[in-house]
């Protein structure tokens, strides 16, 4: 074997365990074109999108990843690898996906960088907070509940006080109570 073969042969081996280290993170990455078309990913946004490596390189990553944001589809102009595209620096947003029957909230921040000769490539990096973060999210929501259900049962005993007041203004006047309390 020659030099030469030896170099390949270590660069192939060196290759291939990047590629596990980079599957065996909680992280999806995608690196697309100018034209954003998938021109690789590691395997956990293979399993993400539910589909085998190889019908997902040289897509769209618009077609492959619908976005939505406040219930929304996010159009094109605002997904994330559009952003990108522009020289916008997309940092930590979040978006609803949906594949088939199960829901996740995506975490997507990208970058363009210079792949040397090659031009200029973009990355997404993309986690489902669905889990953790999704719970804190969650109990903030539950938090504001309870306390606009608090202002609201307030409320309500004051209208109570309110129309027993008016209740008894109206039999010291002579009158018949108005509420029924």
């Amino acid at each position: 074997m020659s030099d030469l073969e030896k170099l390949l042969d270590e660069l192939r081996g060196t290759m291939g365990k990047m590629e596990m280290a980079l599957d065996s993170i909680d992280e999806a990455i995608v690196w697309v074109d100018k034209n954003a078309r998938i021109q690789w990913c590691n395997g956990v946004f293979n399993r993400m999108l539910g589909r085998p490596h190889i019908e997902i390189l040289g897509a769209s990553l618009i077609e492959m990843l619908p976005l939505r944001e406040q219930g929304e589809l996010v159009v094109w102009r605002n997904h994330p690898i559009s952003l990108i595209l522009r020289g916008e620096r997309v940092v930590r947003k979040s978006y609803a996906f949906h594949v088939g029957q199960q829901s996740m909230i995506l975490e997507i921040t990208g970058a363009r960088f210079q792949a040397g000769d090659q031009g200029t490539s973009f990355v997404l990096t993309i986690r489902d907070i669905q889990g953790g973060e999704r719970i804190e999210i969650l109990k903030k929501e539950k938090e504001e509940l309870a306390e606009a259900n608090k202002i609201m049962l307030g409320r309500e005993e004051r209208v109570l006080e309110l129309k027993q007041e008016v209740n008894e203004l109206l039999k010291k006047s002579g009158q018949l109570p108005k509420y029924t309390l």
